[in-house]
């Protein structure tokens, strides 16, 4: 009886956890996104980039619209929790 017969990895077989190493973190984002309000989360991402769009559109390149990209970031991380679902396995 060779080993993979008596349950061992055997050539051609992938090694089991690394199957979907890259998936699970992925999946670990998406999920909260997902059952929490996805568009109303969607929209905030939107008034960022708008805003940063426009402090650039309106002064150039300049400290001034890197600050306002930098508090609208800020804005978001603070306040976008909240339209994220939270852990059920608690």
């Amino acid at each position: 009886m060779t080993r993979a017969l008596a349950g061992g990895r055997g050539a051609g077989y992938p090694v089991s956890g690394r199957k979907y190493l890259l998936a699970r973190p992925l999946l670990a984002v998406t999920r909260p996104i997902r059952h929490g309000r996805p568009a109303r989360l969607a929209v905030r991402l939107l008034a960022v980039v708008a805003a940063g769009a426009l402090a650039v559109f309106a002064t150039g390149w300049q400290p001034a619209s890197l600050s306002v990209m930098t508090g609208a970031l800020t804005w978001l991380l603070c306040t976008g929790g909240s339209d994220l679902a939270r852990d059920r396995r608690n």
